[in-house]
């Protein structure tokens, strides 16, 4: 059932959604919400890497479904999509792994990225923090992204493997600082989703099958 953030309607947020009671655990240690900064090193957040419809055995689309498992309430920036690199909002990118059909050599993608949010005076945190997703516990966000934006290519025939990844924002201590003393908790550890596999066939297999079809149809 979806919880209502009081967000733009056409903003990041409006695929949040609350998951099953065995979730919220987690966020039922203590009857009132605590804030501030959770304990580097202990996670936050989980992640569930979701596909979207297959073609020709792979998919398109995936989803990335972040799940505050903690015991307070995190506001969370939009992360940057398709980024390996640290940025101050935070990254989801995807790490790819293709093996030929007819070979055992595995291929890796990375993508980096620059956004130059260095170049320019950037607002405060607090400023930024006032558009940002405050998930509770229990309480998850799912963002869906493209191959394209994910910046990855399944073209070829072969085994692929992917493997979800959330960074989180990269902050000073001073801003962090800043936050606690506001009672603003922020994810700080990151998290890393089960691996999905797939296989894509040789074009030639599928070619058959078209000619047959259409022989059929005759």
């Amino acid at each position: 059932m979806g919880t209502d953030l009081g967000l733009d309607p056409g903003g990041w947020g409006e695929n949040m959604r609350s998951l099953t009671p065995a979730v919220l655990i987690a966020g039922l240690i203590s009857c009132t919400l605590s804030f501030g900064q959770p304990k580097k090193g202990i996670p936050d957040l989980s992640l569930i890497l979701e596909p979207g419809p297959l073609v020709d055995g792979v998919p398109q689309t995936f989803t990335f479904r972040l799940t505050n498992i903690s015991a307070r309430d995190l506001l969370i920036p939009r992360p940057n999509i398709g980024c390996s690199e640290p940025t101050a909002a935070g990254n989801l990118w995807m790490k790819e792994s293709w093996q030929p059909l007819a070979g055992k050599e595995l291929g890796n993608g990375v993508a980096y990225c620059d956004f130059g949010y260095a170049r320019k005076p950037p607002p405060t945190v607090l400023e930024l923090a006032r558009n940002w997703t405050r998930l509770q516990p229990g309480e998850s966000i799912s963002i869906t992204a493209t191959n394209r934006e994910l910046r990855f290519e399944t073209q070829g025939p072969g085994k692929y493997s992917f493997l979800g990844e959330y960074l989180p924002p990269a902050m000073s201590e001073a801003d962090l600082q800043m936050l606690n003393s506001a009672g603003i908790a922020v994810p700080q550890t990151k998290t890393i989703s089960g691996s999905l596999q797939y296989q894509r066939e040789a074009l030639g297999l599928n070619w058959m099958t078209v000619f047959s079809k259409l022989g059929r149809c005759s």
